[in-house]
């Protein structure tokens, strides 16, 4: 009995296939490695944020002027170099040199509510926006203040001793306008090695964004 051969139709069958297995397991290798690039990226860039902090507590205790800008490079004061020691990223251990033009800022986030772009982007999101009433704008436009920690929060026990009490939370109002919130932001533009890898700012293409209130923040720094 003659063993058959396969057809060309056969075999071009098995090459797709196996072309779109190959290519599945690429993406997936692919999305694995963007996860973990990007989960490296935010761990740096808390702990640079982190180490601003403690950098800037150490200051104010030893009475020194209170620092809300640091760039990393050579007029880095040796103080903070200190704090990067421990830094690293994709299992490299950093040093100031390969973090060389980062800036680290602090800004109030009260500053977004004067920038009109902070309002546009969140009625954008709101349904029907243009259609409510102003007392409804506002309302929505105060949940997000609220989340945000944008405008200075107030708050009050709706039926206090009862069944169902509530915490209701609002802006504090001065002639009817919100109260910008002095809570504090840090934002950070990360380089390695001379490339961008996070913007809070969003103003890199390719770069990773994990402040977006610092877009609309960095009006005035703290201070």
């Amino acid at each position: 009995m003659k063993n058959k051969g396969f057809t060309l139709v056969e075999i071009l069958a098995v090459i797709v296939i196996i072309g779109i297995l190959a290519a599945m397991a690429t993406l997936g290798v692919t999305r694995i490695r963007k996860n973990a690039d990007q989960k490296d990226l935010f761990n740096l860039h808390s702990s640079l944020e982190t180490s601003f902090e403690n950098f800037r507590t150490v200051l104010v205790m030893n009475g020194d002027p209170q620092v809300t800008r640091l760039e990393i490079g050579d007029q880095t004061p040796p103080a903070f170099n200190k704090y990067i020691t421990d830094l690293s990223y994709e299992g490299h251990r950093l040093s100031s040199a390969d973090l060389q033009g980062t800036v680290i800022e602090v800004f109030e986030k009260g500053n977004a509510l004067i920038d009109n772009n902070y309002i546009n982007s969140i009625t954008k999101d709101i349904p029907n926006y243009n259609s409510l009433s102003e007392e409804q704008k506002f309302a929505e436009l105060e949940k997000q203040y609220i989340i945000d920690s944008t405008c200075m929060v107030e708050s009050k026990v709706v039926n206090p001793g009862q069944e169902g009490a509530t915490i209701e939370k609002h802006c504090k109002l001065a002639d009817g306008v919100p109260v910008p919130s002095k809570d504090e932001i840090t934002c950070l533009k990360v380089r390695y090695k001379g490339t961008i890898l996070v913007d809070d700012y969003g103003d890199t293409d390719n770069a990773l964004k994990f402040n977006n209130l610092c877009e609309y923040a960095s009006t005035t720094p703290v201070g």
